[in-house]
């Protein structure tokens, strides 16, 4: 066989391996087009809900579009987040990175959660400056409402992040990810004050466990001008065992140790009367304070009250109760239960509520805003309440006095009295 018919045969054969080796190339390439079209296709063709049972939250909403918007880019914006939200098997996505994660030994964080070598969550906070100037508007419309309320009958009380009392359980990189994210300074001379050990938070939910809304309860009591009731008046009963919180959600860490939900049961609180103020319907709870039928929701921590709203009245029997006033978020639902054994309780929680709050402070003898930092630090709602009502000047907002709450043990709540 001659030299060329060698070249030309060693050609075909080229072109041959190139041929065979292309099809299956382009096929994946099309495979994975397919894959990448069906996503987007299919979140948008799936109707999902817009309330995460999972993640105990609202998903983003699709954007409106607009020429500004589109400008600006918030529209694009929005519908990242959108996207982010509402893109299908989002929770087998986010389960199965944080198991591979796990295996494979890489693990420091998913989806801005920390595992704590006790078997802890802590969520990842970015404290920065546009958080702190959040924090500083939210503290300063705090202190503009306990003005408004009346400074001489207002608690104002924020409760500190557990991430804090969770640093020493926490693998070396986990530290140094956390070290530049403590809680930021709180403005006008309030001062965050030691108090609540770690095992007074779930350890899978961003919530306090009734046993912190115990100890919340043993300190804030004086202050409100009562004597707090001790643990062996109360019947400690447990209402689950299966817990997984938020933070079991947002990070896809199911196989952690679930957590266990307590209520402290006291003989009278059967008694009491929960009224929705806005619908004006009472609260068909099954149990006193609390809404039994969570035991088969995911969100146990709805127990509470069953869930959160924007006024509710609690009354209980005898006349000449004092009346509070509490502004709060979703904290102080395991707060209440103890609070109503002094109380006549008006609560309203500012994300939810529409009216003149001025009008609930009028009948009120005493008045509570409670706030985790986390909340705060995120909060547009205290402002709202603030509309066409007159503004507090710096001076006056300065003139307030608050007293601190002497909680003891490690990183517990900022509270004054306005």
């Amino acid at each position: 066989m001659s030299a060329d018919k060698r070249a030309e045969k060693r050609l075909e054969e080229r072109k041959s391996s190139v041929a065979s080796c292309r099809l299956p190339g382009i096929m994946t390439l099309c495979l994975l087009a397919v894959c990448l079209a069906a996503v987007p296709f299919l979140t948008a063709v799936i109707k999902s809900p817009d309330f995460s049972e999972n993640e105990n939250r609202m998903l983003a909403k699709p954007p409106v579009f607009s020429f500004s918007s589109l400008v600006s880019g918030r529209f694009f914006s929005e519908l990242e987040d959108c996207m982010s939200d509402r893109i299908v098997f989002r929770d087998a996505a986010v389960r199965a990175h944080a198991d591979l994660s796990l295996a494979a030994c890489l693990f420091l964080e998913t989806n801005g959660v920390i595992p704590t070598r006790d078997g802890r969550l802590i969520a990842r906070r970015h404290v920065t400056e546009e958080r702190r100037s959040s924090l500083s508007r939210a503290v300063e419309n705090g202190l503009r409402l306990s003005e408004l309320i009346g400074n001489d009958k207002t608690l104002f009380s924020v409760v500190a992040s557990p991430a804090e009392a969770e640093k020493e359980s926490l693998n070396l990189l986990a530290r140094a990810a956390l070290a530049r994210e403590s809680d930021p300074e709180l403005p006008y001379g309030i001062e965050y004050v030691e108090g609540f050990p770690a095992e007074s938070f779930y350890r899978t939910d961003h919530h306090w466990t009734t046993v912190g809304a115990f100890s919340a309860y043993t300190r804030l009591a004086p202050l409100l001008g009562v004597e707090p009731y001790k643990t062996e008046d109360f019947h400690i009963e447990t209402f689950c065992s299966d817990f997984r919180g938020t933070l079991v959600s947002r990070s896809g860490l199911y196989g952690f140790p679930a957590d266990r939900v307590e209520l402290f049961r006291y003989t009278e609180d059967r008694s009491f009367c929960v009224t929705d103020m806005q619908s004006g319907e009472r609260l068909e709870l099954t149990g006193g304070f609390y809404d039994m039928t969570a035991r088969s929701r995911k969100d146990k921590y709805s127990v509470f009250l069953g869930g959160n709203y924007g006024y509710i009245r609690i009354e209980g029997e005898g006349k000449d109760r004092p009346r509070l006033l509490l502004l709060k978020d979703s904290y102080a639902n395991s707060l209440i239960p103890f609070l109503a054994r002094h109380f006549d309780i008006d609560a309203v929680d500012p994300r939810y509520f529409r009216g003149d709050i001025k009008d609930i402070a009028g009948t009120c003898d005493r008045a509570l805003i409670l706030y985790s930092i986390d909340q705060l630090a995120t909060d547009a709602y205290l402002e709202r309440l603030l509309i066409d009502q007159p503004s507090a000047t710096s001076s006056s907002i300065m003139a307030a006095k608050p007293a601190t709450i002497p909680m003891v043990a490690k990183y517990g709540s900022a509270s004054r009295f306005c």
